[in-house]
């Protein structure tokens, strides 16, 4: 079965300043409890090499989703919802992941825009992929 992570984190950032952050894991493997595993091993060896994990202080399970059989239609996997405005945060796609058959799509108005040159601090903006009309809740 195909498993799918999502965790929360506590980090330093480049000046020690207290940052938090979210990331899935994605694994096919026999049982949750294995991919539980198999996810513990992935985000350890992903602290030692340093890079994106490297300043990671704690991480939160938030859930383990199951997955029998790939769906057929689009679901969504997790949401979240924050108080205030989007704050400035950084986002990298696949992070240490040189496989075969995996790959990362970047929206095309945002690709050059969205580029980290291993500067955890840079924020960068992205342009809305659907931006809705309040009045009617339809994408406008």
């Amino acid at each position: 079965m195909v498993y799918i992570g999502h965790f929360s984190f506590d980090e330093l950032g480049s000046q020690k300043q207290i940052r938090h952050g979210y990331f899935s894991c994605l694994v096919e493997t026999v049982s949750a409890e294995a991919a539980a595993n198999e996810f513990k091993e992935l985000i350890i060896s992903l602290k030692k090499m340093g890079d994106v994990f490297g300043n990671i202080v704690t991480v939160y399970m938030e859930d383990i989703i199951e997955i029998q059989k790939v769906p057929q239609t689009a679901i969504v996997t997790q949401i979240q919802s924050s108080s205030g405005e989007f704050p400035k945060s950084v986002s990298k796609s696949l992070p240490n992941v040189i496989s075969p058959g995996i790959n990362a799509y970047g929206w095309a108005p945002d690709i050059e825009q969205n580029q980290i040159d291993g500067d955890a601090d840079e924020y960068k903006a992205s342009n809305p992929f659907i931006k809705f009309d309040d009045t009617t809740s339809g994408a406008a």
